[in-house]
């Protein structure tokens, strides 16, 4: 991929208040997702959105986007706002449409940086062949998909981007590129990822969940996160050492094995998976039209939603063991 700038060019600069958010609730069912959630956002900032999978950072988004019903409190948005939404859940992508009438909207040229690039040769800087862009979009793998959402979002003049997931399948040098991209970007940015060195390099602030729907604000990235959520742990007790007899053991260095390299990227996509059944079962148990139609699986989805819920839960705590070694054992060589 080349280096591409996110295009400002001829979109005027959002108004200092983006949004304002007065007490803001949302449940599901029985379940509260955000409870009584105030705050203001402006020009500039850079908010990464945090929290282990399935506790509702997709909601809050679209809670904010005014996507979604929400049980109270209100959402305001500023003046002057241009929002480009990278979408964990694709939700924009037509299958059958081709990816240079996406991108191109009908013209044979797009705009980026300031510059007109024929639609061909942009979506070849993005590594597709000339065959895939005449072809349709269902045809592309889960990575060429979020490639081409990149190409449609550095495409599309923005003050305010909103990104769930972004570096979900990307390679390195993509993530690299979309990441120098936000750094530089001077609008608003809502973020979440799995990425903990992609948010602490981009982020200034952290929209942080905890239990029962809360959400705490926190000024800096996610090592400020961890520091306050470390700071709210009980001390631990130090058990008293034992005496034990010297021994020389020769000492063999760790490493992170090619396997667990493997499991922990393959972790954040299946907890992608998860969190998007969980948003689509979700959303059915509010539908009125549906729980009159479907009374009995009421119970089955209810039982469904319990099981991802635990299951996310170890898989997030799996992911967070996994990359605290890799950083710990990497962190040595």
């Amino acid at each position: 991929m080349g280096n591409f700038s996110l295009n400002l060019d001829g979109c005027e600069e959002s108004g200092q208040k983006v949004m304002e958010i007065e007490h803001l609730s949302v449940s599901y069912g029985q379940r509260t997702i955000i409870k009584d959630f105030s705050t203001t956002i402006f020009r500039g900032d850079k908010i990464g959105v945090i929290g282990r999978n399935g506790v509702g950072k997709t909601t809050l988004l679209n809670a904010m986007l005014g996507k979604i019903k929400i049980d109270s409190g209100t959402v305001t948005h500023g003046t002057r706002l241009k929002i480009a939404y990278f979408d964990q859940l694709r939700e924009k992508l037509n299958p059958r449409q081709k990816l240079f009438d996406f991108v191109g909207e009908g013209s044979d040229y797009v705009s980026v940086g300031g510059q007109n690039q024929s639609v061909v040769g942009y979506l070849q800087n993005f590594l597709f062949a000339p065959e895939q862009i005449h072809g349709e979009i269902g045809m592309l793998s889960g990575g060429e998909k979020n490639r081409l959402m990149l190409a449609k979002l550095f495409a599309s003049p923005a003050n305010v981007l909103v990104l769930d997931e972004p570096t979900n399948d990307l390679d390195m040098q993509s993530i690299e590129i979309l990441e120098n991209a936000l750094v530089a970007f001077q609008g608003t940015i809502l973020l979440v990822s799995h990425d903990r060195e992609f948010l602490n390099n981009i982020v200034t602030a952290v929209f942080g969940f905890e239990e029962g729907g809360h959400i705490e604000e926190i000024v800096g990235g996610y090592k400020e996160w961890e520091a306050y959520r470390a700071a709210k742990l009980p001390p631990k007790e130090i058990p008293a050492k034992r005496e034990q007899p010297a021994k020389k053991v020769p000492q063999k260095r760790e490493k992170f094995t090619n396997r667990e390299r493997a499991e922990l990227e393959s972790l954040p996509a299946k907890i992608s998976e998860l969190e998007k059944e969980q948003e689509e079962l979700s959303k059915l148990l509010q539908d009125p039209d549906y729980i009159r139609a479907n009374l009995d699986k009421l119970e089955s989805i209810k039982n469904r939603l319990e099981e991802i819920e635990k299951l996310d839960s170890e898989l997030f705590e799996r992911w967070s063991f996994l990359e605290e070694r890799r950083e710990r054992l990497e962190g040595q060589s």
